[in-house]
């Protein structure tokens, strides 16, 4: 049972790496591409941006070292970041939906080439199909911000093992020593 325990571990330790990683790359990407974008004024709106993404490449750096070194309290950083920015980068995604609303006007603007009348068939067809790509967008919406609150819950599951320590301490239990006392928490592990 031990060893079992050890491999479902050495994955949860894995998959914090990859997650830590992978934030860190793609916010490092997006942080550098926004820089590159003119500076508008007086919102600043590309700067702002850039330095949360420099802010949230920092917060996957400090991952990516937690999952290195094991180290409970950075990983816990990092998971609480992730599920934060899941459901905070979720409302602006939700209020731009509406937006979509006007793209088949916007787009299926057909006009007859005999009659130079609208509509028809064609508008119709661009119309049904742009509904299934809002659909689409939505639930896409949906399942991002899902998937990062489920690696968030399961990286900070991890963190919170190594928290309680690697002596076989299930999640969530006391940790006592030999004699059955409860430990302080103020000895090394």
């Amino acid at each position: 049972m031990g060893s079992e325990r050890d491999q479902d571990m050495a994955e949860r330790r894995s998959f914090a790496f990859a997650l830590a990683v992978l934030a860190l790359c793609t916010n490092s990407v997006s942080a550098v591409a926004l820089r590159s974008l003119p500076d508008e004024k007086p919102l600043n709106i590309a700067f702002n941006l850039s330095l949360y993404c420099g802010f949230a490449a920092g917060m996957s750096a400090l991952g990516v070292v937690g999952a290195l070194r094991r180290s409970a309290s950075l990983l816990a950083i990092f998971a609480n970041h992730l599920l934060l920015d899941a459901l905070l980068s979720s409302i602006p995604r939700l209020l731009l939906l509406p937006f979509l609303t006007a793209l088949p006007a916007a787009l299926c603007d057909y006009r007859d080439a005999e009659t130079g009348l609208r509509g028809g068939a064609g508008e119709d067809k661009c119309a049904r199909v742009l509904g299934w790509v809002q659909a689409v967008v939505v639930g896409f919406v949906v399942a991002v911000t899902v998937a990062q609150s489920w690696a968030a819950i399961q990286v900070k599951g991890y963190a919170e093992w190594l928290g309680n320590g690697e002596e076989g301490q299930e999640i969530g239990k006391e940790k006592t020593d030999e004699r059955g006392e409860e430990k302080c928490g103020l000895e090394a592990v």
